[in-house]
């Protein structure tokens, strides 16, 4: 169960009055460009921006070639000669009128991201506060942004997993210095080599406890902003979450989450404030189902229904953390089933044992015949007890013979398998006891022997041990009929098992 932020403000019915800058800020925030390493933007790019040539000395930083161009400034390769090591430059774009805004947007970006140490924000080594040409030095990413990346190809599950655990990370930690991003977008986000995620440009970061009072016109890229923004509300972590759901939901599906395309400002605003998430169907199957109700809460329109802390929404998205679980071996597997099924058939028999004592007793003290109720009722309860053994298995995801065995059942992915898979899962497996309750159903409500039901129900039986059989020995999967149908598949213990993913 979430626990709300109390004091977070619900999203007012109407929105205020958007400011003529809005269109302005929105093409100044549009995504940089990026050029990969070693190659060269193109002149028509450039245009007539005059550039800084190769060798030009910014204090003791010599540019080595312009690597990207955003709307507010351009960013360069280059070479810190007093340590020895390649840097990129964020430079407002030379020759360019540098307005007192931009100037002071560049010294908060670098105050604020240097707040930060952690190894998935982008290091800031060094700010230039010449009024002429401003400049900072951070760490040099040899990679691509997060959004070219999107364009090239999709991400798996386990890396926008992974990537999202680890701008989660970055975010918490400025969520402790007191700081918020407040311009969360793939644009925004670097994979180094590796795919390692760094969070950049935090040139619209603001204090936690700054005065709403003094922020004037909107911050951030419309695109991805939260639907209170709009409204005058601040910029916040719930706010954040939001954009980081926007970027997951892109990351995970390769589209936008609002199936309406917005031509405007003022029908951007209304997707984000009125507009259904729109989740692709049918659902996909290489990602977790339980992956919906993640982006459901990052996406909710009011910000008391986002998630309550960077921590919670941490351990949400750890659910989903790819892991290497060994599948379990035949005998094991073989071992636990036999034991469950001892169990379950055994308790179900202390039922017939008290239908026949109960019957003997009754005969004997009232002298009629009350086989159709006593039959019923013991039914009733071996049912009921079948019935209670499922949901307890639902909740606890175990049973006797898997803790035995140290065995449990996870989905496709490695997850464990949710309750409503887990229900079904037990009754096919004890297809015997299913089939046998059934039949006695049948008997206890009509009263009457049907001589075909016997020899079709030991025929029905017998196919099902050969079909589990085949598919258990034969087939290169080892996974039982169930199995193949839930998409489940038996594993060993995740406490013994469990290796997070890391590639």
């Amino acid at each position: 169960m979430k626990s709300p932020a109390p004091d977070q403000p619900k999203i007012p019915a109407t929105a205020l009055p958007i400011p003529a800058s809005a269109k302005s800020t929105a093409e100044q925030l549009s995504a940089t460009v990026l050029y990969p390493h070693g190659a060269d933007p193109h002149p028509s790019i450039l245009g007539d921006a005059e550039v800084f040539a190769p060798g030009t000395l910014l204090k003791h930083f010599r540019i080595v070639r312009l690597i990207g161009r955003g709307g507010m400034g351009d960013v360069y390769e280059a070479t810190d000669e007093s340590l020895e090591r390649t840097v990129a430059l964020k430079v407002i774009q030379a020759g360019k009128q540098i307005a007192t805004t931009d100037h002071a947007r560049l010294i908060h970006e670098a105050r604020s991201q240097a707040r930060i140490n952690h190894p998935h924000v982008v290091q800031i080594y060094y700010v230039g506060l010449e009024p002429d040409c401003p400049f900072l030095a951070m760490e040099f990413v040899i990679g691509k942004t997060l959004a070219e990346s999107l364009r090239e190809q999709r991400p798996s599950f386990r890396n926008v997993v992974r990537i999202a655990l680890e701008v989660t990370r970055a975010l918490a930690k400025a969520n402790e210095m007191g700081i918020v991003h407040a311009d969360i977008k793939p644009s925004n986000i670097i994979l180094d080599q590796a795919g390692t995620a760094k969070l950049s440009d935090f040139g619209l970061a603001r204090p936690v406890s700054a005065d709403p009072s003094r922020t004037t016109g909107l911050t951030g890229t419309p695109k991805y902003m939260a639907p209170e923004l709009f409204t005058g509300l601040p910029n916040s972590a719930a706010s954040d979450m939001y954009s980081l759901g926007i970027t997951l939901f892109e990351m995970t599906f390769g589209s936008y989450p609002y199936a309406d395309s917005a031509t405007s400002f003022s029908q951007q605003i209304t997707l984000h404030r009125t507009a259904d998430i729109e989740f692709p169907k049918p659902w996909p199957e290489g990602i977790p189902e339980g992956w919906r109700s993640v982006l459901e809460r990052l996406l909710a329109k009011q910000p008391t229904d986002r998630f309550a802390s960077y921590a919670e929404l941490r351990a949400a998205i750890s659910q989903f953390r790819p892991t290497t679980r060994l599948p379990a071996g035949l005998l094991p597997r073989a071992l636990a089933w036999t034991i469950d099924f001892g169990l379950l058939l055994a308790t179900l028999g202390m039922f017939g044992v008290t239908e026949f004592l109960l019957r003997l007793g009754l005969d004997k003290l009232l002298e009629i015949k009350l086989d159709y109720l006593v039959g019923l009722l013991v039914f009733l309860a071996q049912a009921g007890a079948f019935v209670l053994m499922s949901i307890a298995h639902a909740k606890f995801k175990i049973t006797p013979g898997k803790r035995l065995f140290q065995i449990s059942i996870a989905d496709s992915h490695g997850l464990d398998l949710v309750p409503a898979r887990l229900v079904p899962r037990l009754i096919l497996s004890q297809f015997p006891v299913t089939l046998i309750l059934f039949m006695e159903l049948i008997d206890r409500l009509t009263g009457e022997a049907f001589g075909w039901l016997v020899p079709t129900a030991v025929a029905v039986m017998f196919l099902w041990f050969i079909g589990n059989a085949v598919s258990v020995l034969l087939a290169s999967s080892r996974l039982a009929l169930h199995d193949r149908i839930l998409g489940s598949r038996v594993v060993v213990d995740q406490a013994e098992s469990q290796t997070p993913v890391t590639a």
